[in-house]
């Protein structure tokens, strides 16, 4: 990392330049943040509900006097991700080293093994996978992959990390991962004081809870989400990443690196590759468009139909076997103990009709046809059916059709 330390030795005038740009630097990122974050905040409401429906809180907080109501969830949406996600496991890419000539062929067969060997130790499929994973829950998954040098120079493997969708703050018109589609592309990560200090060496204020920028992990007791963190939420600062164009081409020929954290500028430097280190995964991405569409997106509704549905006939069920009761004033003016509707219970009255039990209006007969619908409405919304997740579709018992449907099945 560079910074103003590190500037060799210049004129006056160009000392006084460097440090009027640094200090323009500063309030420019963070315009750029408040402009882009602003720009987003659809979008980053849209995942919230989409973590909800795939953590299972279908269901807002009960009202005083709701809670003993029938609440079921049948979480379509988690199943749909989990049945995509080895079916996209089974085609990761691969990449084949080929020699050019005939004297490369040892050359290619060692730098194969030497790749093969940076997969194992990186994890770099199971990355991959995780950042699908983020694309079908959100909208999109993002990759950042680091050379790891030592301190002579060499080059000992890559540091991969799966971004966190919350912290990635395109530029308001980016519509893909390139600095070619916008001025400026940003990463805004959470992380704590103590952290900051071992990693650059500062003392910051905490800013807060910072959820904005990082994704919720679990679940509490009332069924609302919380951080993984909580421990630690007020300890946390920004730290801002901004690649960016700018109009010197012979300082910055391919764009400008820059980190923030607080008031201080920690990173100012021409950026050495040619492109940022990231890489994207995007499900049902437009080019007009820089986000995608989440698999949680799609099924939304019905999911919320599904689970209305069988809550209610789970309530008209739990009434046929716990009725209301209707008792009159009289006998409640002369009951010793109250009814608590044990089997086999007696109760003495004086007439028949002082203690009554209401029955609840029976189902319609429409609704198991609507439930059926409903479900292969989702299957083909979402893609997933029988044979995804391994069960004999109904009427088809030869073998190659079977076949014929799974690999039709995996289009998608």
């Amino acid at each position: 990392m560079a910074g103003m330390d590190y500037y060799p030795a210049m004129d006056q005038a160009s000392a006084l330049d460097q440090v009027a740009d640094v200090a323009e630097r500063i309030p420019q990122v963070r315009d750029w943040l408040d402009r882009s974050k602003k720009a987003r905040e659809k979008q980053a409401s849209r995942w919230r509900k989409n973590e909800r429906l795939y953590y299972g809180n279908h269901w807002p907080s009960p009202s005083k006097g709701s809670e003993s109501q029938s609440r079921m969830v049948f979480n379509f949406p988690l199943a749909v991700v989990e049945t995509i996600l080895p079916i996209v496991n089974d085609f990761q890419p691969t990449v084949d080293v080929m020699p050019r000539e005939k004297n490369d062929i040892f050359f290619a067969e060692m730098m194969q093994k030497r790749f093969q060997q940076i997969v194992e130790e990186t994890d770099l499929y199971g990355k991959i996978l995780q950042a699908v994973k983020d694309s079908l829950i959100y909208s999109n998954g993002f990759i950042q992959i680091l050379p790891i040098l030592s301190d002579e120079g060499a080059f000992k493997g890559f540091d991969i990390q799966v971004v966190d969708p919350f912290s990635v703050v395109p530029h308001p018109y980016a519509n893909d991962l390139d600095l070619d589609a916008g001025e400026y592309f940003m990463f805004a990560v959470p992380m704590e004081t103590s952290k900051i200090y071992r990693e650059f060496g500062i003392k910051v204020n905490a800013d807060g809870k910072l959820d904005d920028y990082r994704a919720y992990q679990k679940t509490d007791d009332t069924g609302g989400i919380e951080s993984a963190n909580a421990d630690s939420d007020y300890d946390m600062a920004l730290v801002i990443e901004c690649y960016s164009n700018e109009q010197d081409k012979e300082k910055y020929p391919n764009g400008r690196h820059t980190v923030v954290v607080g008031d201080q500028l920690i990173v100012d430097e021409p950026l050495e590759l040619y492109r940022m280190p990231v890489f994207m995964v995007s499900n049902y991405k437009s080019p007009h468009n820089f986000w995608g569409i989440g698999e949680t997106d799609l099924v939304r509704t019905q999911t919320k139909a599904m689970n209305e549905t069988f809550s209610a006939i789970n309530e008209n069920i739990r009434k046929m076997g716990f009725p209301i009761r209707k008792v009159t004033q009289r006998a409640k003016g002369q009951m010793t103990r109250p009814i608590t509707g044990a089997p086999g219970e007696e109760i003495t009255v004086i007439d028949p009709n002082d203690v009554t039990f209401e029955s609840p209006p029976p189902i319609p007969g429409y609704i198991q046809n609507y439930i059926a619908q409903v479900g292969q409405f989702m299957e083909s919304i979402s893609g997933i059916n029988d044979v995804t997740q391994g069960r004999k579709p109904g009427g088809v018992t030869s073998g190659r059709a079977i076949a014929a449907l799974q690999e039709a099945s995996q289009t998608r």
